[in-house]
């Protein structure tokens, strides 16, 4: 997926776009006590920085227990506009006791056609590193797109992953 198709787009829309990001973040923060604060900024920073370059295409942080998703938020990068919605709206009450956090990334194709070394130097610029692996399985849930936030011609259209009542 590009989306570097529009030269209107800055490092002033990703940050637009990860502070809504960040925002969701902070509500799962606060009902279910991670990610951290710390993690949280590193998140944003990693999400603003693959955005200007064109290199994220998808990105989810969430829950998973017995490497089955519980919650989840999942943000897939696309060309996008109009108005944004605002943050927030996810679920509160999932039971989370036992399980762990998660965050992981893919990578756009504007990315995988870097180089080796090219695709280093980009995440050598990133706020951590990341270990390649897959992402958790989807157990007994389902997705919803909820939100979409945009700027810049480029939308981060979120799905929320729910366990099955």
């Amino acid at each position: 997926m590009s989306y570097s198709f529009t030269t209107t787009f800055t490092r002033t829309h990703a940050r637009e776009i990860a502070s809504r990001v960040a925002a969701d973040l902070r509500l799962m923060h606060r009902y279910y006590g991670r990610p951290s604060l710390t993690e949280i900024d590193e998140y944003e920073t990693e999400f603003v920085e693959l955005l200007v370059g064109g290199y994220l295409y998808r990105a989810e942080y969430g829950f998973k227990h017995s490497g089955d998703r519980l919650v989840s938020l999942r943000y897939t990068v696309r060309p996008g506009s109009g108005d944004p919605d605002r943050a927030g709206k996810i679920p509160a009450t999932a039971d989370v006791s036992g399980a762990s956090f998660f965050s992981y990334v893919e990578y756009s194709s504007d990315f995988q056609a870097l180089s080796y070394a090219e695709q280093q130097a980009v995440k050598q610029g990133l706020p951590f590193q990341r270990t390649p692996g897959p992402g958790p399985g989807s157990g007994s849930g389902y997705w919803t797109t909820d939100h979409s936030y945009s700027a810049g011609g480029v939308a981060a259209s979120r799905e929320t992953f729910k366990t099955a009542a």
